[in-house]
């Protein structure tokens, strides 16, 4: 377990302009600020930003205490999954619906904002258009302390998992680095990556079972059902919106969304 106590970057990335004020990330509290009136061009920054950190691999790893495994099947899935109370509240898309786009269908349960290119439901998956711009789908799950979960397809660099969503420029990430079959943690604080770190060795392949349980100022990360790190840090760690982002240059897919309000045990 490790705990930051200064910000750490993860190479030489150019930051780009914040849009917001300053924040105080263990305080900040609002929900996901997802709003149509804001131009497509800040979600392709991010989608840059987070592509670059996707290429950059296992350049941040030292000093962090984390570790990685290789082993990936159904039964560590199961024993995760299995950890999970019965009784646990749940939020579950596994986009087996009628193709559409993603957010058009009103009675659909989680209610989901779009920002960027459409992201389309096609065969019972969540599909992103390929274009150079980035997407980004959110839900507010309405749990600080939460566990996640998302089965990925095909997945370029810099698309994975939103969590502790604030608005588009603070925000945690769980996104891809497949040239290097590792993760990349990424922690987004008014618009500059303040922190990258890898998960080492891990699969990025289709049908790898994505897990972070965020309780408090710990997060810990899964991949395939084994824990591949753990950190400790406070940074907006009472939001409550989590969700997919698809980066640009590439078609993502995703398999399965979930959240429980209940932590996922080390199993």
């Amino acid at each position: 377990m490790t705990e930051r106590t200064d910000p750490q970057t993860a190479g030489d990335v150019e930051g780009y302009a914040a849009t917001e004020t300053a924040v105080d990330p263990a305080t900040k509290t609002a929900g996901p600020a997802v709003n149509d009136a804001v131009a497509d061009d800040e979600v392709s920054r991010i989608g840059s930003r987070l592509t670059a950190i996707g290429l950059l691999g296992a350049a941040a790893l030292i000093g962090f205490g984390w570790y990685a495994s290789t082993r990936a099947g159904e039964e560590q899935n199961d024993a995760v999954a299995a950890a999970i109370p019965v009784t646990a509240e749940r939020i579950l898309d596994d986009f087996e619906r009628p193709d559409g786009v993603l957010g058009d269908d009103e009675a659909s349960d989680p209610k989901w904002s779009v920002l960027g290119p459409e992201l389309k439901i096609i065969g019972g998956q969540l599909v992103s258009d390929g274009s150079d711009q980035a997407s980004l789908a959110v839900t507010d799950t309405g749990w600080a302390d939460v566990s996640l979960g998302l089965i990925v397809g095909d997945t370029p660099a810099g698309s994975g998992l939103l969590f502790r969503f604030v608005d588009l420029n603070n925000h945690w990430s769980l996104v891809a680095a497949p040239d290097f079959a590792t993760w990349n943690l990424v922690v987004t604080v008014d618009g500059e990556i303040i922190q990258s770190v890898a998960t080492g060795l891990t699969s990025t392949a289709a049908g790898t079972r994505l897990a972070v349980l965020a309780q408090g100022p710990e997060i810990r990360v899964f991949v395939n059902g084994q824990p591949v790190g753990s950190i400790v840090d406070p940074t907006f760690q009472t939001a409550t919106a989590a969700g997919v982002f698809a980066s640009s240059g590439g078609v993502a897919t995703f398999d399965e969304f979930f959240a429980v309000d209940a932590p996922i045990a080390d199993e």
